[in-house]
């Protein structure tokens, strides 16, 4: 019974530090691709949800969590840092 408190405690510290990266993409203006509960390995269950704008899976092999920004966003910071670098 401890363990199975610990290992549910562990995990709402997950989730709990995982939202709050979340919501710091979110106030940058960074768009998330997906986020999720567990390490992201088969079998999974994807939630879409018209509340979240983002998929949200969840994983039986409960060993972390997960926040993925938008791949495009990537090419986007590289192309603006790029061009603040040639002004310099």
């Amino acid at each position: 019974m401890t363990i199975t408190i610990i290992v549910f405690g562990l995990l709402i510290g997950a989730a709990v530090h995982e939202a709050a990266h979340a919501l710091a993409l979110r106030r940058l203006g960074i768009p998330i691709s997906h986020a999720g509960l567990g390490l992201p390995l088969a079998p999974v269950l994807t939630i879409r949800t018209p509340w979240l704008p983002f998929d949200f899976t969840l994983s039986p092999w409960l060993v972390g969590a997960y926040v993925a920004h938008d791949e495009d966003y990537d090419a986007q910071v590289d192309s603006a840092l790029m061009s603040a670098a040639d002004d310099v």
